[in-house]
């Protein structure tokens, strides 16, 4: 798969541990579509390509599709052709970069933990 992208002007990283220092500074995301890294993303503004396998992920995917955040592809359908349309898309569409962006400025309003915790303990 990622061979497929080798004609994209993308940089490739691959099983990234720190996605809070690397989420600033891409274009596009591709993963399985576990919750962590469709809140990142979301919380970054970043359009996503989940590629789901099992669990929550299709629920992620499904929820991603639906916000107009990014594209899900189902497991059985991934190629590297797939993967690469998508991606493309992905990077010249705006539509998902400024539907991303809204996301984005939602979770950003969201109260912190800190927050939550006030409130609960002023009731």
């Amino acid at each position: 798969m990622i061979d497929g992208l080798a004609g994209l002007p993308v940089d490739v990283l691959d099983g990234v541990d720190r996605q809070d220092l690397v989420m600033p500074h891409v274009d596009v995301v591709v993963h399985q579509g576990d919750s962590r890294t469709t809140a990142d993303c979301l919380a970054h503004g970043i359009p996503q390509l989940a590629l789901p396998r099992r669990a929550d992920q299709f629920q992620n995917a499904l929820a991603i599709d639906f916000a107009g955040a990014g594209i899900s592809i189902q497991y059985q359908e991934v190629t590297a052709q797939t993967v690469t349309h998508a991606v493309r898309e992905l990077l010249d569409s705006e539509t998902y970069l400024a539907a991303s962006a809204k996301l984005r400025e939602a979770v950003a309003a969201m109260p912190s933990p800190e927050e939550t915790v006030m409130s609960l303990e002023a009731l």
